[in-house]
């Protein structure tokens, strides 16, 4: 047996129970965005070194105008609405219950901007159940690596996985169209959580 006497069981259920105790008892939800920015700017450098991005664009550009400039500067709008979001987060009264409850709001209202159809799975023809499958665009795991392993803009990198499969130039040219649509729907989905995290009083 793997676990005698399910030590191990029980020690991980109390860690679970004080975290959600902790994490239930806290007045604002703890959120990095300052990282998530910089972790967002650390993929979109990623992608635009990636041998592979460059043979796609340079093949496509003109027919398909697939390029990273909308979503960098996407990126850079959200560090920008970030940094606000962390100025104003640590000087907030916290037993004001509906200012609390506002950025708490803010936090899961970027969470959910994030969220958007499967680019690989909405362009796959043999699967309509699956074209509505919904997942986290900005973090998550790749189709056909390791699964513990979390990148940014899996969606990119699946469709970038898959251009190198050598298909037919009709399938190819429905994985460049993929790609395009996908990077447009990110730099909408990071510009639309920048705009959620600045001050909702100041228009």
């Amino acid at each position: 047996m793997a676990d005698p006497g399910l030590r191990y069981l029980q020690l991980c259920s109390r860690v679970l129970a004080l975290s959600a105790r902790k994490l239930a008892d806290e007045p604002l939800l703890p959120h990095d965005f300052v990282k998530i920015s910089e972790m967002l700017g650390r993929g979109v450098d990623s992608l635009g070194s990636d041998p592979r991005y460059e043979a796609v664009v340079s093949a496509s550009t003109r027919q398909h105008n697939v390029t990273l400039d909308y979503l960098e500067d996407a990126v850079d709008y959200f560090g920008d609405a970030a940094a606000n979001w962390t100025a104003r987060a640590a000087l907030v009264d916290r037993s004001n219950p509906l200012a609390v409850r506002a950025f708490n709001d803010q936090v899961m209202a970027v969470e959910r901007a994030f969220l958007m159809p499967d680019p690989v799975a909405s362009t796959s023809s043999s699967s309509s159940s699956s074209s509505s499958s919904v997942r986290n665009a900005a973090f998550g795991p790749v189709r056909g690596r390791d699964l513990d392993s979390v990148e940014v803009f899996p969606g990119v990198l699946e469709i970038l996985d898959e251009m190198e499969l050598g298909m037919a130039t009709e399938v190819q040219m429905r994985r460049w169209e993929a790609l395009r649509r996908h990077l447009s729907d990110l730099m909408i989905a990071v510009r639309q959580a920048a705009e959620l995290l600045w001050d909702f009083h100041v228009f």
